[in-house]
């Protein structure tokens, strides 16, 4: 019932590979990327650190200089020939063209392809240049720091993250964000941002004793007259009126 599986094994007959296809389609695919020429599988490899959509140029700064000028727009016009991956009318950064791989699974085989110990370099390398590019999601660029390794730069953005959702009044984004953040053992300043918001969200349910419990310690270790700071204090305003202690509130 897999259209791409499908697709896999009557290419698979053009080709005249007659032999038993693999069980899996994740097999199949990865069978097809090892039968490419080194060059091409290095590209699709390296365009899988950046999900099912990628730039050009995102690629160029992964690869590096080992290819040759002109190299790597012919690897792409090739790789779209073959209907591995397709080019996008508009790219999300003007400055380099977009391409997305045709099939999620073809990324999520090319990826498994990646050796190990060089999939945190690579995630680093791409969460900086999504970041210098002008990314906006920062829960994307917070999952590339995570894949990484580098959980102080995670945390920042899970907690960004946390604070856009929680303004937007999206407590389930929220409070995943939250907990992403504090999964990077998060200290300092940084947990007194998530303590707060984990009261904020706690108010939000009616859980006033979490909310006060954890929102009335870290306030003052909050900027004076931020925007956290002035969510916090109205919050733990409603919670100790919901309370009924009035002269906290």
């Amino acid at each position: 019932g897999n259209a791409l599986f499908l697709e896999e094994l009557i290419r698979g007959e053009v080709e005249g590979r007659g032999e038993a296809p693999p069980e899996t389609v994740m097999a199949v695919l990865q069978a097809r990327l090892m039968r490419m020429a080194p060059e091409p599988r290095r590209v699709l490899m390296a365009a899988s650190f950046f999900g099912r959509t990628f730039w050009a140029r995102g690629l160029w700064e992964l690869l590096g200089e080992p290819l040759a000028e002109g190299q790597l727009e012919e690897i792409l016009r090739q790789l779209v020939k073959d209907e591995v991956i397709e080019p996008q009318l508009d790219s999300r950064f003007p400055t380099s063209a977009e391409y997305r791989f045709r099939h999620a699974l073809v990324a999520d085989a090319a990826q498994a392809l990646v050796p190990e110990a060089q999939r945190p370099p690579g995630h680093r390398r791409v969460g900086a240049w999504l970041e210098q590019m002008g990314e906006s999601n920062d829960e994307v660029l917070a999952r590339h720091f995570q894949l990484g390794q580098d959980l102080e730069r995670a945390a920042q953005f899970h907690t960004r993250a946390a604070e856009r959702l929680f303004a937007r009044g999206d407590q389930q984004g929220a409070t995943r964000c939250v907990e992403a953040a504090l999964a990077c053992g998060v200290r300092g300043e940084a947990l007194s941002c998530l303590r707060a918001l984990q009261s904020l969200l706690a108010v939000w349910r009616e859980q006033v004793p979490r909310a006060l419990e954890l929102g009335t310690p870290v306030l003052h270790e909050l900027e004076l007259g931020g925007r956290l700071w002035c969510w916090l204090v109205g919050g733990l305003i409603v919670a100790n009126g919901m309370k009924g202690q009035q002269q906290e509130a």
